[in-house]
């Protein structure tokens, strides 16, 4: 009796990560072969899925390009807000340069 519920327990837990891994996918395979009706179910069932690995791999990449492009405008964008800060900066010392030359200039013009 004990090795049959080991028995049932492992097959639960087989179960388990069937449904966990590869349980939507199969599902979505075999719906595919039930609307297909092909000749060979088995051999369309195999291509099917492995469209659908190829398929998942090629989103993956495209997420990934979308990830990183988004990063680099970021870093873009950063570098931009630097860039304009650092300008301002510039512009406001000039200021403050030809405002203290102005102000000596007119110190000369008093005297």
């Amino acid at each position: 009796f004990d090795r049959l519920n080991d028995i049932c327990s492992q097959l639960k837990m087989d179960a388990e990560y069937l449904k966990a891994s590869v349980g939507e996918v199969l599902a979505a395979g075999l719906a595919a072969v039930s609307v297909a009706q092909p000749k060979d179910a088995v051999e369309y069932l195999g291509l099917w899925l492995k469209r659908h690995v190829e398929n998942d791999n090629r989103q993956k990449k495209l997420s990934e390009v979308a990830e990183s492009i988004s990063r680099r405008r970021k870093e873009e964008q950063e570098v931009t807000r630097a860039l304009e800060k650092e300008k301002e900066q510039r512009r406001l010392e000039e200021l403050q340069w030809l405002k203290a030359i102005s102000q000596m200039s007119d110190e000369d013009t008093t005297d």
